[in-house]
């Protein structure tokens, strides 16, 4: 076993307030990705990027850990998800040149195990898992280029089982994220032409999520929701005019807009669904808030007095706690990194509660997209 230890780059804020920490880079590693967050914030996941591509956890007090270097592992083991308990990392883990990349799930030193294939794929990436870990889920490729591909939901006792698909003529079927008790999937299934958000239940099956019903030719997607399973996040796709942040709560589909002179995806929302984080034009990381709407994360930080590291711009936001307080993603900058950072607590920046208004059409644990994207 190899335990790797980096000091974190951080930046004291304003009184009160939490540093911005940057999660630092495995030895002889090219930079690093944070993709997920425990619930409460203290735990994050990831990968570096490089050869090895080293999966890891990090922590504000343990600092970061790189189990990808433990004896007997593959080359490879990205980290793309992280149990609500932060037990539990999942993704996926293969040799460059020897083996095709298999879902993992890691719950400890000398806890490795790969969760094995969907027929009739020969791939498998986890993307995320329920609260203890016990249910993982995620999508099984035919090839490296994704297509097509279909959704899982893993436990020990079933292995992979398929989720099926939202129209008969899908064959791009992907599982993002799950519940913290396993009992709701959402994510995206797609052909050339269709693109349907879906939510997956032990109890229904697969549906497609409510789409605007004057919006005939736009496409959707979900890639996170809250604990429950009640508030959904995702994106939807305007006429090809460029995507925009949507949420599904309450059985409707909101519009949560895009800030000017971006497109914008939702990857992830916390319990509430007061807090929204993802992507603006796959660029610079952005979140959007009822009191403030959809903006760029830095706008966000410095409105909270939060200071980012002189030369570093925040490329993707792509978890955040259940309490809305704690964000990672990662950087760009010479060295992209993962970063974690936290705002001031709720009497200080004040979350707004309640049900939402005002935002367009009628009115984020953690997860990861496809590794097409890392």
């Amino acid at each position: 076993m190899r335990i790797i230890a980096i000091a974190c780059a951080c930046l004291t804020t304003t009184a009160g307030a939490q540093p911005f920490s940057l999660v630092g880079v495995a030895p002889g590693q090219a930079g690093s990705r944070a993709y997920a967050l425990s619930n409460d914030g203290s735990r994050a996941a990831g990968s570096s990027l490089g050869g090895n591509a080293p999966g890891f956890v990090w922590s504000a007090t343990d600092g970061r850990y790189d189990f990808g270097y433990e004896s007997g592992l593959p080359q490879v083991t990205r980290g793309f998800g992280l149990s609500g308990d932060g037990s539990t990392v999942v993704g996926d883990a293969y040799t460059i040149g020897v083996s095709s990349p298999q879902a993992y799930r890691w719950r400890g030193p000398g806890t490795f195990e790969t969760l094995g294939l969907l027929a009739p794929y020969p791939q498998s990436t986890a993307l995320d898992a329920s609260f203890d870990g016990s249910v993982v889920v995620g999508r099984a490729d035919a090839d490296a280029s994704g297509s097509p591909s279909g959704a899982f939901r893993w436990t020990a006792a079933t292995g992979m089982v398929d989720l099926g698909r939202v129209r008969p003529t899908h064959f791009n079927v992907r599982a993002q994220a799950v519940s913290d008790d396993g009992n709701v999937i959402v994510g995206t299934s797609s052909d050339f032409d269709t693109f349907d958000a879906f939510i997956w239940t032990s109890t229904l099956g697969m549906q497609a999520l409510p789409q605007f019903a004057n919006e005939p030719n736009a496409t959707y997607g979900a890639n996170g929701m809250n604990g429950t399973g009640s508030i959904v996040v995702g994106q939807w796709n305007q006429n090809q005019n460029g995507s925009r942040m949507a949420m599904w709560r309450d059985g409707q589909i909101f519009d949560l807009g895009r800030p000017t002179g971006f497109t914008a995806v939702a990857r992830a929302v916390n319990t509430d669904g007061t807090v929204v984080v993802g992507t603006l034009s796959g660029t610079t990381a952005g979140i959007w808030t009822p009191e403030r709407g959809p903006e760029t994360l830095a706008a966000y930080l410095a409105y909270h007095s939060i200071a980012v590291p002189a030369g570093v711009n925040l490329v993707e936001a792509r978890a955040v706690s259940a309490d809305g307080r704690t964000i990672d993603g990662w950087t760009g900058g010479a060295v992209s990194q993962g970063f974690v950072v936290t705002i001031p607590s709720p009497g200080t920046t004040m979350l707004f509660l309640g049900v939402l208004a005002g935002v367009g059409h009628g009115r984020r644990r953690p997860n990861a997209l496809a590794p097409m994207d890392a």
